[in-house]
């Protein structure tokens, strides 16, 4: 599979970072999943989305400096 790669031209053009090329059908599969997922988000209670997001946040806090 091919890649694209992002450069920072500032500083000869030295890699930054990379990431995978999809296909057609791996982009509609893709957003495929993500549209059930949003279906089955939207019931999710409020309380239990609320907790997701705290757990991140803690995470996040955890990991800041690595960040």
């Amino acid at each position: 599979m091919s890649k694209l790669i992002s450069t920072n031209p500032a500083r000869g053009y030295e890699e930054i970072g990379a990431v995978e090329i999809s296909s057609e059908t791996e982009v509609i599969s893709k957003v495929a999943a993500a549209q059930k997922a949003k279906l089955s988000w939207k019931h999710t209670p409020l309380e239990e989305r609320k907790s997701y997001f705290i757990k991140l946040l803690n995470l996040y806090r955890e990991r800041e400096v690595m960040l």
